[in-house]
């Protein structure tokens, strides 16, 4: 048995099912901001920033943090563990109720990382920072080791270039100034007192002589103009085509052309009265000139 041509475009129930769910990972897929240092760190027991990605979402969502950091730890004592300590900064904000803390033994490690960022806030963009600190030794993390990415639905993507930020960070030691060095505030009295100023509009005034001009000759050439008046005549055209407004008990048009109409027809109008019939005519001369001759006849 053949296929029907006809038939051969039709999508089956399956194939309906496949499209909708392309179309729900097309339009909810996961987007990845991903981050590898270039430099390498030497974390002590001050919190130093590590690693930092930008992101930018399109609508309210979530995202997660994940990082994976090869590192490798030095004691400051002989056989003495130390330990690491993370902290996190979505934004302006540290998240000051979760810092991991894990214990190292001398050599190289894993450092493995995960957070989860509940909210993100729709059309908005946001630093998400690390900081690591080591206590009881030193940690040393090479160029290239840290891997990180920030993912999930609602991110924009093909946010790469450079946004022409440049972040310098400087660390330096606590400054010690003597072990005997007393530093002490006397105490003082002070009182505050306010008042209220009415302003003053400042009035800048000068006096100066009169200014006195030489004597001048003052010349008009010889001026010649003349007057003239045109007269402005206006004038309409109209034609039997588009005659525009005019009186037709007066105006007749015949064929192309006006004429002055001559001839007035009249009708008598009938009148009540006590027996028979009466038709009474009655014409109103007054818009006449003249009036050339009378018919009457009855209709």
């Amino acid at each position: 048995m053949g296929k029907n041509p006809k038939l051969a475009w039709a999508k089956s129930k399956n194939d309906k099912n496949i499209t909708s769910l392309l179309n729900q990972v097309e339009s909810g897929k996961i987007i990845y901001y991903s981050f590898i240092n270039v430099a390498p760190f030497a974390i002590k027991t001050t919190a130093q920033e590590v690693l930092s990605i930008e992101y930018v979402s399109a609508s309210e969502t979530s995202a997660t943090f994940l990082a994976s950091v090869p590192l490798e730890a030095f004691s400051d004592t002989t056989g003495e563990e130390l330990t690491i300590k993370a902290a996190y900064k979505n934004g302006d904000d540290e998240d000051k109720t979760f810092y991991p803390i894990e214990t190292l033994s001398v050599g190289k490690h894993i450092l493995n990382l995960f957070y989860p960022i509940q909210t993100v806030a729709s059309n908005s963009a946001r630093q998400f920072k690390v900081f690591l600190s080591v206590e009881g030794g030193t940690v040393k993390i090479g160029e290239g080791q840290i891997r990180a990415t920030v993912s999930g639905q609602g991110l924009v993507s093909g946010i790469t270039s450079w946004d022409g930020k440049i972040q310098i960070t400087e660390l330096f030691e606590r400054l010690v100034v003597g072990t005997d060095f007393l530093c002490g505030v006397a105490s003082f009295t002070e009182s505050v007192q306010t008042k209220f100023i009415s302003p003053h509009t400042a009035v800048a005034s000068d006096t100066f002589s009169r200014l006195r001009f030489e004597t001048q000759s003052f010349v008009v050439q010889a001026l010649n103009e003349n007057l003239t008046n045109t007269v402005i005549i206006r004038s309409y055209t109209m034609d039997t085509g588009s005659p525009g407004e005019y009186d037709h008990s007066v105006v007749l048009i015949s064929g192309d052309a006006f004429l002055l109409r001559s001839d007035y027809s009249y009708l008598s109008t009938e009148t009540q009265i006590n027996y028979g019939k009466m038709n009474t005519l009655s014409i109103e001369t007054v818009k006449y000139s003249r009036i050339d001759s009378l018919e009457v006849s009855v209709c």
